[in-house]
């Protein structure tokens, strides 16, 4: 899909004002809980009642345990700068070129936030489920 897998996208704190973040702790330790599992974390909600927050404060919180960068892959979907369309296969290339730059001694964390905007995203992330260590967030 034209030249996106040459773009890096870095998504740090600058994405989001963490100091404007709501801090919901009732959600943010259940997450918590799930850290690590197999399962694939999903979360839903009506429109704008803070689900890519809660992703963002979990983000925060696994670097703050140490986590390198590298082992932390975000993609939002609905943000400027990513493909109008992106695709199944960007997305897998995308997740291909960040897994092999990773710490494979570490758990691999992935945040997909508006992955509904990814055609055929299911083969993705069933994919994804198959790996060892790979800890996903929907």
């Amino acid at each position: 899909m034209e030249n996106y897998d040459k773009i890096s996208y870095v998504i740090d704190k600058r994405s989001m004002d963490m100091d404007q973040l709501r801090h919901r702790p009732k959600y943010e330790q259940l997450l918590k809980s799930y850290q690590g599992t197999k399962d694939i974390k999903v979360l839903t909600g009506v429109r704008r009642c803070g689900k890519s927050s809660l992703l963002q404060l979990l983000v925060e919180d696994i670097r703050s345990q140490g986590v390198p960068d590298a082992n932390i892959f975000l993609r939002r979907f609905d943000q400027f700068g990513m493909p109008l369309r992106p695709t199944a296969q960007w997305l897998s290339d995308e997740l291909q070129t960040a897994l092999q730059a990773a710490d494979s001694r570490q758990m691999f964390y992935v945040f997909l936030d508006e992955i509904q905007d990814v055609e055929d995203w299911q083969k993705v992330v069933r994919h994804l489920h198959t790996q060892p260590d790979v800890d996903v967030y929907l």
